[in-house]
């Protein structure tokens, strides 16, 4: 087996970021050295050439374990120009999704090469509890043909005196799911059910589980793993929006990981990160069935129908009971997307192209990426 590992990251202060915590907490035991261990790995960097120095000496411990290929944007085209030209001159609040994606397609090109390949696709400030690359692997061998997983996103004022106290040891998954607690982005925060200021955007509803964890319902989860297909190449959104359900066409072949326990990562933010959002309207049933119609597909039910569970403590009794709430809650907004949708007018036709979009296969999907390239010729 092969694993083919995806960073792209750039300047000193976000490649330092990535050495001292992400590359940090992929070194524990359980995660690359388990994956090395098992299957051949090479571990992909995408930066610009001024950047190459700030991964040393870190990266030289990675070697070790993996082969370690850098690819630079000066050598990458892109629209006539390399991809660094285009970085330059392009929105800063977009140009990192963007060369997201343009990097990780090219990637996943170079790893068609390859047989038995899997791709992961990390984020360059993905922190990982110990042993959560192990289960990765341990679902693969058991015939997942995908991994897909949720991260919790951190205040990365607060929780890089904790993290940088705790690093390089190995973290274990409850020590990071009492940081993501305890450290908190805003805007999983507004996500709560209970949210004093609800999210504009509700991709994901979070559930307290007193103090000893959380639960969340998730539309988007992270592909984490997932076995190569030409077809997944050419995406167009974000890696969490189409990936996953483009490599698999049968549900059955994805692994969504619902504990903690089993694998944990956090994302580190700054809490300016969309500090501007105005508040939304409380999750309702009916306004969450609104959500799912007009930003999401139906193969994303697949994740939110199955809450996620972050354990801190153990409390069994009351998981269980958050659990039944959260999988009623969801239950009911599908049931009342139904309704909506058998209430719309069919000549409406921009009710239609959102109704293909949500009922279609996914490549029919409307992304909000794919929803902005298009806001100017949609339906009024």
């Amino acid at each position: 087996m092969r694993y083919e590992i995806f960073v792209t990251v750039w300047g000193k202060h976000f490649v330092r970021k990535f050495v001292e915590f992400a590359l940090a907490s992929q070194l524990a035991p359980g995660n690359i050295p388990a994956l090395s261990a098992v299957a051949d790995v090479t571990y992909r960097i995408y930066t610009d050439r001024a950047s190459e120095n700030y991964f040393q000496p870190e990266i030289t411990k990675l070697k070790k374990l993996a082969i370690v290929e850098f690819v630079f944007y000066e050598d990458l085209a892109y629209r006539n120009v390399a991809l660094s030209d285009a970085i330059n001159n392009s929105d800063p609040t977009i140009i990192k999704h963007n060369v997201q994606r343009e990097t990780s397609r090219h990637h996943m090109n170079l790893a068609k090469e390859s047989s038995e390949t899997a791709i992961m696709l990390l984020d360059s400030d993905f922190i990982f509890s110990d042993g959560s690359f192990a289960h990765i692997h341990e679902q693969r061998v058991k015939g997942k043909k995908a991994y897909a997983g949720m991260f919790v996103r951190l205040i990365e004022e607060k929780a890089i005196p904790i993290l940088r106290s705790l690093l390089p040891k190995p973290l274990s998954a409850r020590e990071l799911v009492r940081i993501g607690m305890d450290n908190m982005h805003p805007l999983p925060r507004s996500m709560f059910i209970d949210a004093k200021k609800p999210s504009t955007y509700p991709s994901q509803i979070n559930w307290n589980v007193n103090d000893n964890g959380f639960v969340a319902n998730c539309f988007f989860p992270h592909p984490l793993m997932f076995e190569q297909r030409p077809e997944i190449i050419n995406y167009f959104s974000t890696m969490d929006y189409e990936v996953l359900l483009r490599a698999v066409t049968v549900n059955d072949d994805l692994y969504y990981c619902q504990s903690s326990e089993d694998l944990m990562f956090c994302k580190i933010s700054p809490e300016s990160y969309f500090g501007s959002m105005e508040a939304g309207s409380p999750p309702s049933i009916d306004v969450m069935a609104r959500f799912v119609i007009f930003n999401t597909n139906i193969r994303h039910r697949l994740f939110m129908e199955n809450p996620v569970r972050y354990l801190a403590r153990e409390d069994e009794k009351a998981f269980r009971a958050v659990e039944r709430e959260a999988r009623s809650y969801t239950e009911a907004i599908y049931k009342n997307a139904e309704l909506l949708l058998a209430e719309f007018s069919p000549p409406d036709p921009k009710m239609t192209l959102y109704a293909k979009s949500f009922l279609g296969p996914i490549e029919n999907f409307i992304s909000p990426q794919i929803h902005s390239r298009m806001k100017n010729i949609l339906p009024k």
